[in-house]
């Protein structure tokens, strides 16, 4: 993800219950890519997406959310969280 976003992101971070060593986790990834205005993430959508990540939108006011993972098999490995 670094490499992808290395001209917007000034931070990125491994957050949620898969962050934490020794607890229960759903098996979901959570990363939280901090950017100086939000707008600038969209310049990287296709690149992004021919890594296989999907814009899902803004999910949270101010946030917008990209997913990664199998689906044709409805299943989320990964939540970036912009």
């Amino acid at each position: 993800m670094k490499g992808l976003l290395a001209g917007v992101a000034v931070d990125i971070q491994h957050v949620g219950s898969t962050a934490v060593p020794s607890i229960h986790a759903k098996p979901i990834l959570d990363v939280v890519v901090g950017v100086r205005k939000l707008e600038d993430i969209l310049a990287y959508k296709a690149v992004l997406e021919q890594s296989g990540v999907v814009f899902r939108g803004e999910d949270v006011k101010g946030q917008l959310l990209f997913v990664m993972g199998d689906f044709e098999k409805d299943v989320r490995t990964q939540h970036i969280h912009v």
